[in-house]
């Protein structure tokens, strides 16, 4: 949660978030644990900065936080738009199945997180 809020102060503006909650997922051991997952979206509004910039800058607060991703450059869509991804865009989740990822674009911009898997059952109360 952290992260995403240095996310949404790094691009300012109101965000939505669309998932908030934990799910059931695999322990590596193949026991049932629970993994949080959270998706925000910020759209139809201008950026402060370009979204090459705030990807940079995205990319930078990440490292302060031992986590290093790359930028990819999706230009399937359009607008075109930045990908930083933990692990690799479109390379799937860690092997504990953690993955971060924040897209920018014009007027656009995403955070989602899933978190490792953990002991434990899924409970909104956990929030």
């Amino acid at each position: 949660m952290s992260l995403y809020e240095s996310m949404s102060k790094l691009v300012g503006g109101e965000w939505t978030v669309d998932t908030r909650s934990w799910f059931w997922c695999a322990l590596p051991n193949g026991s049932d644990g629970a993994q949080f997952m959270f998706l925000a979206t910020r759209s139809g509004v201008p950026l402060q900065d370009s979204p090459q910039h705030l990807a940079e800058q995205a990319q930078k607060l990440w490292a302060q936080r031992g986590i290093e991703a790359g930028i990819d450059l999706d230009e399937q869509l359009d607008p075109s738009r930045r990908i930083l991804s933990s692990p690799a865009w479109l390379t799937g989740t860690d092997r504990d199945g953690r993955l971060l990822h924040f897209i920018v674009g014009d007027n656009y911009a995403i955070f989602g997180g899933d978190s490792r898997c953990v002991e434990g059952e899924p409970n909104d109360q956990m929030l």
